[in-house]
């Protein structure tokens, strides 16, 4: 069994704030304002969804991004937009990043980009190793499913 621990997280200046956490066998979901409820619990890991998950971490050399990025570095200035982290632990291998409205590059990830393709991909492999869109999917439904049925007893009290 593979056991690494990780944490992405992203953080809007305006809209609240996210992350994702493997831990104890589970992936742990937090969200605040626009980003609450996106799932209902926790979800359940299996050893080949964490051997995907780290398969794209070694495709995208996470493990030798910086530990910091800043639109300065790019001789630019951003006030708004966001925050974002990434720690990652697998046996001696160690990940530690993060970006205010900076992002690894997608050519080199020692580089700064304002482009968040290196950070979006590594998002997307996140979601499709452990089938994230599946567990919003079902929590979307159970949520329209209440609604239909608070409105209906809402329309037979009338």
């Amino acid at each position: 069994m593979i056991d690494p621990c990780f944490e992405l997280g992203f953080s809007l200046e305006l809209g609240g704030q996210y992350s994702w956490r493997l831990k104890e066998g589970e992936l742990r979901y937090r969200g605040t304002r626009e980003f609450a409820g996106l799932i209902e619990g926790r979800i359940p890991v299996s050893d080949g969804q964490i051997e995907r998950f780290v398969a794209a971490l070694d495709l995208l050399d996470t493990w030798n991004w910086r530990d910091d990025y800043h639109p300065q570095d790019v001789q630019m200035a951003v006030m708004d937009g966001g925050h974002w982290w990434f720690k990652a632990k697998l046996h001696d291998r160690v990940c530690n990043t993060a970006g205010e409205n900076a992002y690894p590059s997608y050519h080199d990830p020692r580089q700064t980009t304002l482009n968040p393709e290196r950070f979006d991909l590594l998002r997307a492999g996140l979601y499709e190793a452990f089938q994230i869109e599946h567990f919003i999917y079902q929590a979307r439904w159970r949520q329209q499913q209440a609604e239909r049925l608070a409105a209906d007893e809402t329309s037979s009290q009338e």
